[in-house]
């Protein structure tokens, strides 16, 4: 998943903008696993948004 948000940064990431974050024209991006599917559910913590630190 870090290579793929990596690779893919330039779709996702927003830029900052005096304490705010401007994210126009950008695609928030999520990803999983099927390990951590089967660990959380899909109502658990098991996608990732990219750019962000927790599940």
């Amino acid at each position: 998943m870090e290579k793929v948000a990596a690779l893919t940064r330039e779709h996702w990431q927003g830029q900052g903008a005096d304490g705010f974050h401007l994210d126009k024209g950008k695609m928030p991006i999520v990803a999983t696993t099927l390990e951590l599917l089967r660990e959380h559910g899909p109502a658990g913590p098991a996608f990732w948004r990219f750019g962000r630190e927790d599940r």
